[in-house]
């Protein structure tokens, strides 16, 4: 079952980032950025841009892209997506309204 706040709404996001500085923690050294999806908990579809983009900036990642969401009704829509995923927002700490999925990171030169 979701967690639930009273007006809020579950929102998946295919998110492409990078890291702002050499190091993370999320990503390898080799790695400057990845993509994967993300779960959303906002009131509106207008809040999923501003609450992921500073998901990731309290990490020290800056998003390059979402490049698809959708509203997520239940648990079982995201065995299409990122099992990773359901299990986060399964176990959502009390205040969180961003879970990670399962990271793919990348190799590139440059900035996107």
């Amino acid at each position: 079952m979701l967690p639930v706040e009273v007006g809020k709404q579950w929102w998946l996001a295919l998110v492409t980032f990078e890291r702002r500085e050499h190091h993370s923690e999320f990503l390898p050294d080799d790695c400057p950025g990845a993509c994967g999806w993300m779960g959303c908990l906002v009131g509106d579809e207008g809040e999923i841009r501003n609450t992921v983009e500073a998901a990731l900036a309290e990490v020290n990642l800056r998003l390059i892209e979402i490049g698809e969401q959708r509203p997520l009704v239940t648990l079982d829509e995201l065995s299409e997506c990122d099992n990773h995923l359901a299990e986060n927002i399964e176990a959502l700490e009390p205040g969180k309204h961003v879970v990670w999925g399962t990271i793919h990171t990348y190799l590139a030169e440059g900035e996107a």
